[in-house]
């Protein structure tokens, strides 16, 4: 999830490579999935983005510290 907080969006393919490669990950297509099925990430045309319900906690996380 730390990826995804970092690139709000990013393509499909850049996203499962940095996910095995960088991060380790075996199989992140199945873990893209499970985040998706969870509400944490949504599949837009040829990427992921962090869901608008995460972004929204987090824009009313940050307003909260400042």
């Amino acid at each position: 999830m730390d990826y995804f907080l970092t690139n709000l969006s990013v393509g499909e393919i850049l996203a499962v490579r940095e996910l095995e490669r960088v991060y380790g990950i075996k199989n992140p297509e199945s873990v893209i999935e499970i985040l998706i099925s969870k509400g944490l990430l949504e599949r837009g045309t040829g990427c992921y983005n962090l869901s608008k319900t995460v972004r929204e906690k987090l824009r009313s996380y940050k307003k909260q510290l400042i």
